[in-house]
């Protein structure tokens, strides 16, 4: 098991796309699927990547890295990961929050538009 340690940053987007979508498992995978029929390609483990590599950016902690993404080799890390964005650019990725939600001007749309 990893630890999991949730940025405040992170919490917000879940708490936002929760409040959209409802259900976290039906919800991922009905955007999936509308993503899929646009053409838009997802990159496998792209969400991981981009994680690690702002992560190790802002944090500079490798070892810790290590134990939160469930890899075991420092030297797999560094070479995927080190130098993968800047410092400034993952500062800016911790400090990406979604827009405020007012739950009186929401309004719930299917997830595919009807032409």
């Amino acid at each position: 098991m990893r630890p999991v340690e949730l940025s405040e940053n992170a919490v917000s987007w879940l708490n936002a796309y929760r409040f959209r979508c409802g259900n976290m498992r039906t919800g991922r995978t009905a955007n999936w699927q509308a993503a899929t029929g646009k053409g838009i390609k997802w990159i496998q483990d792209g969400m991981r990547h981009t994680f690690c590599s702002n992560w190790l950016a802002f944090h500079e902690k490798i070892d810790r890295l290590v134990l939160i993404s469930g890899h075991d080799s420092v030297d797999t890390m560094w070479r995927h990961y080190y130098k993968g964005t800047t410092k400034a650019d993952a500062t800016a990725f911790w400090n990406l929050y979604p827009p405020a939600i007012n739950p009186e001007n929401v309004v719930s749309f299917p997830t595919t538009a009807v032409a």
